[in-house]
């Protein structure tokens, strides 16, 4: 299971009051439940959603954060060309799961 599956379900757990001997009744769909507030919501964010714009935000500071230490450092680490938004997919890159994730919001 991954991370942001046990995450949500940590979160489903404590949101519905479940324990690990006691499970109760869920009145809502959990659907309804991260829907927006104007939407009859409460608003809860699923962990996936958030993971994707956290992402996408770290892509946007890549690009736009040209002389920053951390962009140097990843450059080096993972063959990414500092004046480019390119990748060369290196066997470091392949084999990271953070570089895995953000290159799969390109896909």
């Amino acid at each position: 299971m991954g991370i942001i599956k046990k995450i949500e379900k940590l979160q489903h757990s404590f949101f519905w009051g479940d324990s690990q001997d006691k499970k109760k009744v869920h009145l809502v769909n959990w659907d309804l439940v991260c829907k927006s507030k104007k939407n009859d919501g409460l608003c809860i964010r699923r962990m996936l959603d958030k993971n994707k714009s956290l992402l996408a935000k770290w892509i946007w500071h890549f690009g736009c954060e040209a002389n920053s230490l951390w962009k140097k450092i990843l450059c080096v680490k993972y063959g990414v060309e500092p004046s480019k938004l390119s990748w060369n997919w290196s066997s470091k890159v392949e084999t990271s799961p953070f570089m895995n994730n953000v290159r799969s919001l390109f896909e």
